[in-house]
This record gives C-alpha cells, structure tokens and sequence, in this order.
C-alpha cells in the first residue's frame, strides 16, 4: 500500500509540473510565435466555419486569419474579424496535404465555444489549450512504457522527468499544432509495444497497436512509419511463429481498413510529406552538396531543433548545453545497443521508432537538398515524436550502467533536479526571446510587454509559478525518497536458469521471484495489466 501511495505521488507530482509547464508556454508564446501555428490557426478556423478542404495547393488562407496576423494585439471577436474581412487572400495554406481528420476535432471545439462571438486570441489560447489536455498523459505513458521494460519501480517512475529535459517539446505541446495529437498517438504505440515485447499476449494489445497506428495514418502520413513500427514489433516479439506472422497480418490489414478511409494520409508516399515547422529554416550548400556536409549541417541543426529552438526556431538554449544533452543521451542509449544484456532486448525494439523516424527524415532532407541546393537545419523537431519512446529507453538504459543503490538514488536526483532546471532555463529563454530583445535579465519593459500581449494578463503566470514551484519540491523530496533497486549480477542461460550467484543482494523480486530486472531467458507470461511483466521459470 505505501509503495503505490509513493507511486500515486510522484506521478500526480510530474504530472502537475508537466502540465504547468505546457499552460505557461501556452500563455507566454505570442500567438503565432510558434512553428506553423499561422497556417494551423487558419486551417483549423476554415473547418470551425465548415468552408471545405481543398486538394493540396488550392486552399488558400482566410483574409480574417492574415489580418489577425498581422495585428497580434488587436482584441476583436473573430466574428468582428470575419465580417470586416471576408473571403480569401492569394496565400497558399499547405496543410491541406494532410487529412482533414484533426483540424475537423478541433474545429468543433471552436464552435461549441462559439467561435464568432470569441475574442480571436482567446479562440487560439483555447486551442492551444487542448494540445495541453493531449499532452498530460505523457508522463503516465512514458512510465507505463518504462515499468514494462524494467521491474525497478524507482526506475520507472523516474522516465517521465526526462521529459521536462526537452523544452522544445513542451513548446511545441503548447502550441497549435497537428503533432500534438501524433505525438500522444505515437507513445500509446510504444506502451503497447512495450507490452508485446515483455510478453503481453493478449489479442487487444496486438491489435490495439494495428489500430492505433492506423488512426495515426488518419492524421498525418507519419502514421504509416508507425506502422511499419508495429510490424516490426509484432514480428520480433516473443511468441510462436505462426502467431508472430498472423499479428503481423492483422496489424497491416487493421492499418490499411482504418488508413484507408482517409485516403489522403497516403498521398505523400511512405514517408512524412514535412516537417512540422513548416518553412524551417534552411542552409544554403554553395560548394556543393556532399554527404559529409548533409550530415554536419543535420547534426548540428537537428539536436537544436529537438531540444530547443524555441519560439519561431529563433531562440536556442546555450550550444554548450544542447551538445552536452545530446551526447550524454546517445552515450547512453550507445551503450545499452552495444551491451549484450538480455533485459535490455525490449528497448532495444523500442528504439526502433525513434530509429525510423530519423531515418524518414535525413532521407527526405536529402530528396530536398538534391532537389533544391538547401540543407534544412531544423529537421530534428521531427524526433518529438518519439519523445516519450527515447525518454523511457534513457531512463532504463542509464539504470543498467549503475550497479549500487546509492549510485541510482543520486542519479535519480540529479536527473530530476537537472531536468527540472532545463525547464526552467527554456521557459526563461522563450521569454526573453520575444519580450526583452533575448536578454534573460528581468525587466520592467519586458514584463509590460508581456502582460499586454498574454491573453489572461499576468496573474494566471504568477499562479502557474507558485503551483509549478510547489510541484516540483514535492517531486525532488518523493524521488530522493524512492529506495532504487541495485542492478542483479545474474546471468540467464539460455534454458533460463539463472547463474553467477543468482539475485544480487538487496535485490527486489518480481512478481514471481525474477531477479529485479528481470535478466531470463524464461518464458514470458505477462496478463494485460500496468504490472512489470511475470516470468515463469517453471
């Protein structure tokens, strides 16, 4: 009972500090200060007012949405906007690409919140705040994925703060994008995956990841790397052959029924047909494109993009920090690809998401670069949707590099700790950005530019940073209370007998005496509930 009162705690505690941090971005970014939001807010405004959605290249912006653009201080009803300013300009919105499944959602939150009779602002903010509620589960997922892929219950439940590592994540959750809603698709896919390869084998996980990769298709053709992911899970999983090839089949056929009924998710082929900021921006290759230089230009544009160009790709966290993020998270996920550590085979499978998704995007980079003579630098905000994949395989990578107690527990805080000052540091940079000419220096002409451009005034913002401060105290004490477990210093046999001295001292069992991270080679037996998996010796 006291271990699930502690779990209950830390995670309703992330949780908070997660979702304070989102409802902060999505008051502190000006609208349509944020990658794509212009031509979303317009795409989503066309679907509240039910004026179709043309092919690809034919739609063009409403008149009412550019004159908003163009007065982000004006605080008219949208109504008012649209009848001072009705039809079309010549600009050429290209969401239209896209199924039209999303932006009909949100569209239809707009009209139940009267979209006309709404000041326009507090139409976006409304948007925007939606993403958030799509966001908030993350944390729950990224822990669900991780108590999966390792029976140490501190260890998972320290996963979810990884999160906070990535601000551009959290500003891109709070802004009023599609990628959203892939995002929180994408890591329901890896949980379920999770449990597949711990030994799920249940039919509803099987299919429940066809199914969710198949509406992942419906929104975006990112969907049809998801499932190619699903296959490949489905296919590596644990199980007799014929089952593996018939979840593989029902997986494509579950894919291709629900992916189908928006036949336009397929038009852009087997890969994303964009990044999701649209119009990022590019590096012109006067000597010529070579690999060698494609590569340099994506890896120094693509770990800033993912951890934080923020604002409109304009404000980037400190080039020390994001190369020193980066090379510790791919050290350690490096490592745990090349250990040959049996428990470490479900997130290897994990990974493979992230892995497709980089692989999608440096092809396509390339398709553009040939095509076009320019680089674009900020494809790695692509990789945010794996996210939740890569902070679960952290978390659980980096556990097996620690064999002592004391050594996780410090770990645990410094991980927490630190994240939680990344979130912090990346909201104070996506304010000064926009409102103190980039200084992080407090200021009485920055705060007055804030308070007149932030929808709500100032006072939600002071609310949010006391609930957000409080939160996380209370997360810093519950993870430097969490007692870790030590890594087993046992080694499986093939037959699943476990040698080297069995259990390590301190160890916890699992649920039926395994070792605490589960090194086996035993069949697998796991039922279709949040526990870590069950392996039977027997």
């Amino acid at each position: 009972m006291i271990r699930v009162r502690t779990t209950v705690a830390v995670l309703v505690a992330v949780t908070l500090v997660w979702v304070a941090v989102l409802t902060t971005w999505a008051l502190v970014t000006p609208v349509f200060g944020a990658p794509g939001e212009t031509d979303t807010v317009d795409a989503v405004f066309r679907s509240a007012l039910g004026l179709g959605w043309p092919p690809p290249g034919s739609m063009h912006a409403l008149a009412a949405s550019r004159w908003v653009v163009d007065h982000p201080l004006d605080r008219s009803t949208f109504g008012a906007v649209l009848a001072a300013h009705p039809g079309e300009t010549d600009v050429v919105n290209p969401l239209s690409q896209n199924p039209q499944t999303w932006f009909l959602a949100t569209g239809a939150v707009l009209r139940l919140l009267h979209l006309e009779s709404l000041r326009w602002d507090l139409a976006v903010l409304a948007l925007r705040l939606v993403d958030v509620v799509l966001m908030a589960p993350l944390p729950l997922l990224v822990w669900a994925t991780a108590r999966r892929l390792t029976a140490s219950r501190a260890v998972a439940l320290t996963a979810p703060v990884v999160l906070l590592a990535i601000p551009k994540a959290a500003q891109f959750g709070a802004a009023v994008t599609v990628w959203t809603t892939l995002v929180l698709l994408a890591a329901v896919a890896v949980w379920l995956a999770a449990r597949v390869l711990t030994g799920d084998r249940s039919w509803w996980a099987s299919v429940g990841l066809a199914v969710v990769a198949g509406v992942t298709a419906t929104v975006h053709a990112i969907g049809l790397l998801l499932l190619v992911f699903a296959v490949v899970v489905l296919l590596v999983a644990r199980r007799p052959l014929r089952r593996r090839l018939v979840d593989a089949a029902i997986a494509l056929l579950a894919g291709a029924l629900v992916g189908a009924v928006f036949w336009r998710s397929l038009r852009s082929g087997w890969l994303p047909d964009g990044a999701p900021n649209t119009g990022s921006p590019a590096e012109d290759v006067p000597g010529g494109l070579n690999v060698g230089t494609f590569l340099d230009v994506q890896w120094r544009g693509g770990i800033g993009s993912f951890w934080g160009s923020l604002g409109l790709e304009t404000y980037g966290l400190t080039p020390p920090l994001v190369t020193g993020l980066s090379v510790v998270s791919l050290g350690v996920l490096a490592w745990a690809a090349l250990r040959r550590d049996r428990s470490l085979r479900p997130a290897w499978a994990v990974l493979v998401w992230p892995g497709l998704v980089v692989v999608a995007t440096l092809v396509y980079a390339w398709r553009n670069a040939l095509v076009d003579g320019q680089i674009a630098t900020a494809n790695g905000s692509v990789l945010l949707v794996a996210a939740p994949a890569l902070a679960a395989a952290f978390a659980v990578s980096a556990a097996t590099l620690l064999d002592h107690r004391r050594h996780r527990r410090v770990a645990a805080i410094v991980a927490t700790v630190g994240s939680l000052l990344v979130a912090a540091y990346g909201l104070a940079v996506g304010i000064a950005g926009p409102y103190q000419e980039g200084s992080l220096t407090p200021s009485i002409a920055g705060y007055r530019a804030l308070a007149a451009t932030t929808p709500l005034g100032t006072r939600p913002l002071a609310v949010l940073a006391v609930v957000t401060l409080a939160a996380a105290v209370v997360l810093v004490v519950l993870v430097a209370r969490l007692r870790p477990e030590p890594a087993t210093t046992a080694t499986a046999t093939a037959s699943g007998t476990a040698t080297a001295g069995g259990v390590a001292a301190g160890d916890e069992p699992g649920p039926t005496g395994a070792p605490g991270l589960g090194r086996t080679e035993a069949p697998l037996d796991s039922p279709p509930t949040v526990e870590p998996t069950r392996r039977n010796n027997a």
